[in-house]
């Protein structure tokens, strides 16, 4: 063999040799992608990257002032937070987000676009705005609606933005009832699945309790609701609130005088900016809890929802008479002993849809409700 052929052949060897070596040799794993999950109107960003390293987080408004600015830690299970200043408006459209890896370098940069969300609980239509073309994800989740016959739901519908920025569902095409209180959110990704933005909101309902002047409920966040009490002809009350970044509000009713208003029943209730079902009667319930029966009786929203809870668990629900009343026995589910608190909820579904309640609590005796 003459010593070309030789070096060839040597080289040749060394060649496979390496390429067996590289082979056999394990493969180093691609470090974790560097992800951040934002909520539009909260105050944090959460986010994943490769365990016990540091990611540097900047935030800017779209005037360009910082509302964040830190170097995080990521924990063992390469999951990481960073929330903005106290005194920072929340996280919003416009918001400029950068990240950056210290150890593997990975950088994020994303601006939240401007996705918003609405919801018509008469139509059960949910409809919003984003960027056009934009892939969004829309979720309606809900297990009260037993209550008024419904199945519990959690369903996930995917939505394009028009070419005007306008998109919406009909959830009723589903064959779901939009109750006050039932979960929605709409999603969307970016940067190839790294960015996940989304916005919470809750359908618009809400619920008084008879002898106070105390209402709480949800509407779209930061919207407000004006309710208004009146008997007959009389204004008695109104009552104002806000809805936060999750659309949860809770206030007072106040008289003309800017007195609490403790709510008697027999008041007409109207709350326009709740959807055009909100207007009813509260009823005035009357209800009373007997101990030698076990029975709760009272009056409800005619042909309406009614729940009933006793001591530590007898629980019952059913459906109002055409004149509201009802009776139910709490014998097979715990039954009532003297002293134990009564709770009567009365719920109205608002023409069919919609979801509102009234509560009265009561003790457990022979005697009225005081």
């Amino acid at each position: 063999m003459n010593a070309g052929r030789t070096a060839r052949a040597v080289g040749v060897l060394a060649l496979a040799g390496a390429t067996f070596v590289s082979l056999a040799a394990p493969v180093a794993a691609a470090p974790r992608p560097l992800q951040a999950t934002v909520g539009v109107g909260g105050g944090c960003i959460d986010g994943q990257a490769k365990p016990n390293t540091f990611v540097k987080v900047v935030v800017r408004d779209v005037n360009g002032v910082q509302k964040d600015r830190e170097a995080v830690t990521v924990d063992a299970q390469g999951a990481w937070q960073s929330c903005i200043d106290f005194l920072a408006e929340p996280l919003g459209a416009g918001d400029k987000v950068s990240l950056f890896d210290f150890e593997t370098h990975q950088a994020l940069k994303f601006t939240i676009p401007r996705v918003t969300m609405t919801v018509n609980r008469v139509s059960d239509v949910v409809s919003g705005t984003a960027p056009a073309g934009m892939k969004l994800a829309v979720e309606a989740a809900d297990s009260q609606g037993i209550l008024f016959g419904d199945q519990p739901y959690d369903l996930i519908k995917h939505v394009v933005a028009a070419s005007d920025g306008t998109w919406s569902h009909d959830f009723g095409s589903n064959g779901i009832n939009l109750i006050g209180g039932a979960q929605l959110e709409v999603r969307e990704s970016l940067k190839g699945g790294d960015v996940l933005i989304y916005r919470d909101m809750n359908v618009p309902g809400v619920q008084i309790m008879l002898g106070s002047s105390e209402f709480i409920g949800y509407i779209a966040p930061y919207k407000h609701i004006g309710i208004k009490l009146t008997q007959g002809a009389n204004k008695v009350a109104t009552g104002d609130a806000v809805g936060d970044q999750t659309s949860g509000f809770d206030g007072r009713f106040v008289d003309a005088q800017g007195e609490l208003y403790r709510v008697a029943g027999g008041e007409w209730f109207r709350a326009p900016a709740l959807g055009s079902d909100a207007s009813w009667r509260i009823p005035v319930i009357d209800g009373t809890a007997n101990v030698s029966s076990d029975v709760v009786t009272g009056t409800c929203f005619a042909n309406n929802p009614y729940v009933v809870e006793a001591g530590p668990i007898a629980f019952a629900f059913g459906t109002s008479a055409s004149n509201g009343s009802f009776s139910v026995d709490l014998t097979d589910f715990g039954g009532i002993a003297h002293g134990d608190g009564v709770l009567i909820a009365c719920l109205s579904s608002g023409g069919g849809r919609g979801h509102s309640a009234v509560h009265r609590e009561l003790t457990g005796n022979t005697s009225r409700a005081r």
